[in-house]
């Protein structure tokens, strides 16, 4: 006799855990939100906190919204081309996102209803403009050029490159800024920081002294929690709490072997939503005639 072992592709839901932001700490088992091997991946929160945007992974990759318990699952997009990263907007009716469905990778806007498709982004430069972050009052974007610095788009201004603002490069050589979540005062944004020699980390950037100030040297995509103190990021298999006055990191979970991709606060701070890669495989017994 034989023994065998076949790989699963591996299977991806979104999840949620409850947590307690006065603690600190994450309480029971995740639950999942979506079920099955779809890939259900990088959630984000609607304002009012009740409903999820995600995106799939599997090809075509497609944005979703659901109900946060699961239910009402829509489909937003069902094409061939590559939709990713979507984040509500303020007033909960639209979402931007980044697609290659221009050639490249511009970042687009759609209603929470599947309609009104539109382009915000036309630039001629950069290989991959990404991860678009509203400002509190929905009225600016900021988004990701690989190679350049973070710009900042205003919605209402008809398209323009040259009326972008464009915020400094950290201090480091050879470092990028992934800016991906505002305060609610709109004077901060949180990101993380891409080297070229492959280093990553959590920084803030102020808009009132216009510099950053660099907190970890790990994590990706934080979020800032309602108190504007306190960020959740992730990477690999692990949830993290930052604290930027103390400058502390708390784990808060840990998946391994599962991967985390994706984690975002509720509008309460009370539950934590993320996307959770699992690992599975079967053995098999063969037996020759």
């Amino acid at each position: 006799n034989q023994l065998g072992g076949m790989s699963r592709p591996p299977s991806d839901s979104g999840t949620l855990k409850d947590f307690d932001p006065v603690r600190e700490t994450a309480a029971g088992p995740p639950a999942p939100v979506t079920q099955g091997s779809w890939r259900a991946l990088f959630p984000d929160v609607s304002p009012d906190g009740q409903w999820l945007a995600f995106k799939t992974l599997s090809k075509p990759e497609d944005l979703f919204v659901s109900r946060v318990d699961g239910s009402g699952l829509r489909q937003l997009t069902d094409d061939a081309h590559r939709d990713r990263a979507p984040r509500w907007s303020p007033d909960g009716k639209r979402l931007a996102f980044h697609s290659n469905r221009s050639g490249a990778y511009q970042i687009w806007t759609i209603a929470s209803d599947g309609s009104g498709l539109r382009q915000l982004t036309r630039l001629t430069w950069g290989p991959l403009v990404s991860h678009p972050a509203w400002s509190p009052d929905g009225a600016r974007l900021a988004f990701f050029v690989e190679g350049r610095p973070p710009m900042i788009r205003e919605i209402v201004r008809p398209w323009d490159e040259r009326s972008l603002e464009s915020l400094p490069l950290p201090e480091s050589p050879n470092t990028s800024f992934l800016a991906y979540s505002w305060s609610s005062d709109g004077r901060r944004l949180a990101g993380h920081r891409e080297s070229a020699s492959g280093g990553d980390g959590i920084s803030v950037y102020s808009f009132d002294s216009r510099q950053y100030q660099h907190f970890t040297d790990f994590g990706w995509l934080p979020r800032w929690l309602s108190d504007d103190r306190r960020l959740i990021f992730w990477r690999t298999a692990g949830i993290y709490l930052l604290d930027t006055r103390s400058g502390n990191v708390r784990q808060i979970l840990y998946a391994a072997p599962n991967e985390v991709w994706g984690a975002t606060p509720s509008p309460d701070d009370r539950r934590i939503y993320f996307g959770l890669g699992t690992k599975e495989a079967d053995v098999w017994l063969m037996s020759p005639e």
